[in-house]
């Protein structure tokens, strides 16, 4: 019961900050876009099988739910820790899009990856969440249309959350990530993380920290992949390193050598 309390609330805010990347979507090009259409989905997955069923050709691995507390029931029984790999990840999306959204994955522009992983899991070298982010811009008469997607996926947690939300003018021009420049991967990022001061940081807190690997379209072909404990119900970063992902050259954020 505990512990579904608590996935209930991780979802609760993870809708928060959905509604709040809509929100500041609007107010970043000082309100000159308008949203024209939303549509905000919460899913169960069963990560004991997904993978098996996507192999047959079945795509129908997605059961959708009302997110209010009364209305989630525990369909699957709770495991303590499922962690994916980066490929588990993009198959599960490419899943998505093509199932509940009817696009093809390929057609989108990726412009941001977040992959995480507890510190204490880092010989797996699994992430136990992912957030995948795309869009595609349009042309509707003289304007542009931009349709973001934003999804997050949780498989101890069983869920997966996506939006869809059309906006116009297509004013903050977003930037995509060229997936065929990222020659390292998120796994490889945190192994060159942890030769170069990540580890000895880990250590130091004794694995109480989680990883987090990033790239975004507007930064380039970068991984910036920070270390983080928890203190006081907030999450301080101890190490922070940027690593280009096709060279593997670096830099130190933090602390400064």
């Amino acid at each position: 019961m505990r512990r579904e309390i608590q996935s209930r609330k991780r979802l609760v805010l993870l809708l928060l900050i959905v509604v709040w990347i809509m929100m500041m979507s609007c107010y970043l090009s000082g309100d000159s876009e308008s949203v024209e259409s939303s549509d905000l989905r919460y899913y169960i997955i069963d990560p004991a099988t997904i993978f098996e069923a996507l192999n047959r050709g079945d795509m129908d691995v997605f059961k959708l739910l009302d997110p209010t507390p009364e209305a989630m029931p525990t369909p699957f029984p709770y495991t303590d820790s499922v962690s994916w790999s980066q490929e588990d990840y993009f198959r599960v999306v490419q899943a998505l899009y093509q199932q509940i959204w009817q696009e093809p994955f390929e057609s989108q522009n990726l412009n941001y990856m977040n992959f995480r992983m507890n510190c204490a899991e880092i010989e797996q070298g699994l992430f136990s969440w992912a957030k995948l982010d795309s869009f595609k811009v349009i042309q509707t008469g003289k304007e542009e249309t931009r349709i973001e997607y934003n999804n997050f996926i949780t498989p101890s947690d069983h869920d997966l959350i996506t939006s869809r939300v059309e906006y116009t003018p297509n004013i903050n021009k977003w930037e995509p990530l060229d997936l065929t420049q990222f020659q390292i991967s998120a796994k490889e990022a945190i192994q060159i993380a942890e030769k170069n001061g990540g580890a000895e940081k880990r250590l130091k807190y004794e694995n109480d920290c989680e990883i987090n690997v990033v790239a975004i379209g507007t930064k380039g072909n970068v991984w910036d992949v920070s270390y983080r404990n928890n203190r006081d119900d907030w999450w301080y970063t101890i190490f922070k390193i940027a690593i280009d992902a096709q060279t593997g050259s670096f830099e130190i954020w933090r602390p400064k050598p």
